[in-house]
């Protein structure tokens, strides 16, 4: 059953609610205030398909926890150029971007780049803090050796 109504919201809202069996499934709402908001009732996941042949197969899902669950890689893309970056917090000072245009991955942390991987090797900046072993080498050569209980 297919219900479109505005009653019961606000004059900047409307929505369409979607019922199974006489209850309420999920809903699409459009709000001036919120954007465009999905919902799914009953602790059900928000599931994206897509066809494949005759059927559908699912792609991703957003569990009743929040969490983004894919079955397929995730790309991220924000530019023309392809570059894409993911950030973990609400600063934006902690990430890992990517770029296309010299092939370099980049990871931030408190807003300072601390690792970058680039097709020639890896660069380091700051402190390695760890413990065993560690070993650089060039082109299988051993050129330095640092073994320790803790290191810094």
């Amino acid at each position: 059953m297919l219900i479109l109504s505005s009653s019961g919201c606000a004059s900047n809202e409307s929505t369409i609610s979607l019922f199974n069996g006489g209850t309420k499934k999920s809903a699409f709402q459009a709000s001036n205030s919120f954007g465009t908001i999905i919902y799914s009732y009953d602790s059900e996941p928000l599931v994206f398909s897509v066809a494949s042949g005759t059927s559908f197969s699912e792609k991703v899902r957003i569990d009743s926890n929040g969490y983004l669950i894919a079955k397929a890689d995730i790309r991220l893309r924000r530019t023309a150029s392809d570059n894409g970056a993911l950030y973990f917090g609400d600063t934006n000072n902690n990430y890992i971007f990517g770029s296309d245009a010299d092939d370099v991955i980049t990871c931030a942390a408190a807003g300072n780049e601390r690792l970058r991987i680039k097709s020639a090797g890896i660069d380091v900046t700051g402190n390695i803090t760890g413990t065993g072993n560690v070993v650089v080498s060039s082109s299988g050569n051993q050129i330095f050796n640092l073994t320790a209980s803790s290191f810094t």
